[in-house]
This record gives C-alpha cells, sequence and structure tokens, in this order.
C-alpha cells in the first residue's frame, strides 16, 4: 500500500530524521558524549539509527493508512 500523499512521505521522512537525531542525542546524553560506550554499543548505537527512522516512518503510514480507510469508507 502506497502513501496517499506527497505530504504524508515528506512528513515521515522528517519525522524518521528527528527520531534518528533524537536516538544519537540520547546515546550521547547518557553515554557521556560517548566517552563510555562499548563495542556491543556502537554496534547497537549504529542499528538503532535506521530503526528509529523505520519505526516512525511506519507510524505515519500506519496512521496515513487508517485515515485512507476511512475516507474510502465513507464513499460507499
Amino acid at each position: 500500500m502506497q502513501m496517499t500523499s506527497e505530504g504524508m512521505k515528506r512528513l515521515g521522512i522528517v519525522l524518521g530524521v528527528l527520531a534518528s537525531v533524537a536516538w544519537i542525542i540520547s546515546i550521547a546524553v547518557l553515554s557521556n558524549g560517548f566517552a563510555h560506550v562499548e563495542p556491543l554499543g556502537w554496534f547497537i548505537f549504529f542499528l538503532g539509527i535506521p530503526v528509529s527512522f523505520g519505526i516512525m516512518f511506519l507510524v505515519v503510514w500506519g496512521v496515513d493508512w487508517v485515515i485512507a480507510g476511512f475516507r474510502t469508507g465513507a464513499k460507499h
């Protein structure tokens, strides 16, 4: 299923980028400026960036999907 508008795609991208930046900032703060990050922590850090982007993008896609369902239901 595709998003119904270009605006929703852009919203998903913007919120995904903001979620990724929030992830980076939160890890920086929690690890005291990345000073206390161990090798496994770096793996989780770099894995978390696309995961946080993807989760936020999927949330926007899901909301758009629900809204599209209401629009389709109203037409019948």
